[in-house]
């Protein structure tokens, strides 16, 4: 069945700083952090396009069926709605792990998964993700 583990509060919204947004990911041990971080910037140019939609969405989450989700209602566009972006990052990881049944994929194996679901059919989801790395995680 569906799970809703939060409801929408009053929550000053806490502006998205890069650092802090990274730290939670590598704390909450999500799966390819970099990754992630860079599938957030392409999603919502880092809280800016999340502040204006009042979503706090910063990953681009549908709002799910069936899944156990953070999020506390559905917008029109079908997309979850979140009480802060801290709970959309936690969803994100929900979302993972229902995806790859609680085990963890390659690094390839994640990237095709995000591409086939985001932008199926092409390569543009990936090359930008990859694109954003580069740019964002230099060796």
């Amino acid at each position: 069945g569906k799970y809703t583990l939060y409801k929408k509060t009053n929550l000053k919204q806490e502006p998205i700083q890069k650092d802090s947004l990274y730290t939670l990911l590598v704390e909450c041990h999500m799966w390819y952090p970099d990754i992630v971080y860079a599938q957030i910037i392409k999603e919502s140019s880092i809280g800016q396009n999340v502040l204006e939609t009042h979503t706090n969405n910063i990953t681009g989450m549908k709002y799910p069926g069936r899944r156990k989700t953070t999020a506390y209602g559905k917008a029109p566009d079908g997309y979850a709605q979140y009480a802060n972006w801290q709970l959309c990052v936690i969803d994100k990881m929900l979302w993972d792990y229902d995806v790859f049944k609680y085990k963890k994929p390659t690094r390839e194996q994640y990237l095709s998964a995000l591409n086939d679901i985001y932008n199926p059919g092409h390569d543009d989801y990936r090359n930008s993700i990859e694109s954003i790395i580069k740019k964002h995680f230099k060796e």
